[in-house]
């Protein structure tokens, strides 16, 4: 994407840096190409001075052998020196520099022979002579026609001195063979010319096939960033999806739980108990109660697949909290405990004869207030559970608590209700009977004041007319007292 903005930005400026990017891989070539043409360069200069070495001066063939060996010591080492410095794309220019400089040196060393080499008494060994020079620059045509400067700068050097060597002696067969070797000159510059364009057209195929994997590359990798972008949403859309229906769920679960005015404690924990097995998914559950001081597990309810699949015949009901295993953790961790690998979990204690097998399983305490009342637990959902499912079954089963704790609390205040009315009726009752009591004694009163009083006053009659007989004075005192006392 970036190429395609660039080269409709700044056409030139991406033009040049392409030639610039083809002339380092023409330049990469050469230097590839080199240590086997360096290494026939030594074989051929050491042929040549073994078959030469009974016709010419000795010391001119070994110092023309030596100077040939020397500079391809040199060019090897250029090649050592490039590959290990990996050059940039703007460093090329001057490895290229060096690179012609070291071919061009080798073509005149070359081209020398036909001057130092040229054997004047022997045809056989000047055909030789041009055979081998011919022979080294239809090899260079494969190695270093990558860069069509750099095969001309060794061709020429090499083959032009016997060429017009030959035609210089003169004499049908040097015209001859100078001719010949003049048409072998043009026909592999053009064949060099061909070659190289062939090369650059390949490389600038390349190029595109790069550019264009580039690209593609680019675009797989944004359409897979796409698809999963679109995985991921659709991902989290179900979650969200699943988490609405779950909790719609455990809302319907809950109006009908609260709509349970009437139920049994039983029936309130059975349905508590069947629902969480359904909203977490799971195969099996069960409820236990927790005494006070939280030490004794009892164990209160199973669910309905838990009784079918279970065939344990006298089925324990109180569990002492330190020898429980595994589902004892809710209640001493006094947290949700999720163990989605029963068999590897280090915390169970394992299971008698004929119990439910058990693959996953998950717990949590049920509190009221800071003390935990009751434990519950579900199992072996078919793939593992998650803190989601550690939600759904704390409300749910906190939502059961409080149901009871409601129920027992209006059946208790209903209790004190009918107590209190039944004492209200008792005083009433007794209120009556105490009014009919007075009533009775005040009659009784009435009638024993009546019974009395008639008496009395014939004592008191008595006793006046017995003041008015002549009494002496004690006798008057006690008469008057009787008077009073009636």
């Amino acid at each position: 994407m970036k190429d395609k903005i660039k080269k409709a930005i700044l056409p030139n400026t991406y033009k040049s840096e392409e030639s610039q990017e083809l002339y380092a891989e023409q330049v990469r070539l050469l230097y590839e190409n080199s240590p086997t043409s360096l290494a026939a360069t030594v074989i051929n200069a050491l042929i040549m001075g073994l078959i030469l070495w009974k016709v010419l001066s000795h010391s001119i063939i070994i110092s023309w052998v030596i100077c040939n060996i020397l500079l391809t010591l040199a060019r090897y080492v250029l090649v050592y020196r490039y590959r290990s410095s990996s050059p940039n794309t703007y460093e090329i220019r001057l490895w290229s520099n060096l690179f012609i400089i070291g071919i061009v040196l080798s073509g005149i060393i070359w081209g020398a022979s036909a001057i130092f080499l040229f054997p004047h008494q022997s045809i056989a060994h000047q055909a030789l002579l041009a055979f081998v020079l011919g022979g080294m620059s239809a090899g260079s045509l494969a190695t270093n026609s990558a860069l069509i400067t750099a095969f001309f700068s060794y061709t020429i050097p090499s083959l032009l001195p016997i060429t017009i060597r030959f035609l210089y002696i003169g004499g049908d067969i040097h015209i001859a063979m100078g001719a010949m070797t003049l048409l072998f000159l043009i026909s592999i510059l053009v064949s060099a010319k061909r070659m190289n364009s062939t090369i650059k057209n390949t490389l600038w195929l390349q190029f595109e096939n790069r550019d264009l994997l580039k690209s593609v590359t680019l675009e797989k990798e944004n359409a897979d960033r796409i698809n999963k972008e679109l995985k991921s949403e659709i991902t989290e859309r179900a979650k969200i999806e699943e988490s609405l229906r779950l909790e719609e769920n455990r809302l319907n679960v809950l109006i009908k739980l609260s709509q349970m005015n009437q139920a049994s404690v039983n029936e309130i924990t059975s349905f508590s108990l069947e629902e969480a097995v359904r909203l977490t998914g799971s195969k099996i559950g069960y409820l236990a109660f927790v005494n006070e001081d939280e030490t004794v597990l009892t164990m209160h309810a199973w669910s309905k697949t838990t009784m079918e699949q279970c065939s344990i015949t006298d089925k324990p009901i109180e569990y002492l909290l330190e020898k429980t295993g595994l589902w004892g953790e809710a209640i001493r961790q006094r947290k949700p405990v999720i163990t989605n690998d029963y068999n590897s979990s280090p915390l169970k204690n394992g299971y008698p004869d004929g119990h439910v097998q058990i693959s996953r399983h998950m717990n949590i305490p049920v509190f009221d207030g800071e003390r935990i009342v009751a434990v519950t637990g579900v199992g072996n959902k078919g793939d593992e559970y998650n803190e989601s499912d550690v939600r759904q079954l704390i409300l749910l089963m906190q939502g059961m608590w409080r149901h009871l704790q409601r129920n027992q609390t209006e059946l208790e205040l209903k209790e004190t209700n009918t107590q209190l009315e039944n004492a209200i009726t008792k005083a009433n009752q007794l209120a009556i009977e105490a009014e009919s009591a007075s009533i009775a004694k005040s009659r009784f009163l009435a009638t024993m004041s009546h019974e009395i009083r008639t008496p009395m006053n014939g004592v008191i009659g008595f006793t006046d007319m017995l003041l008015d007989t002549g009494l002496n004075e004690d006798q008057v005192d006690y008469a008057k007292t009787i008077k009073r006392s009636g």
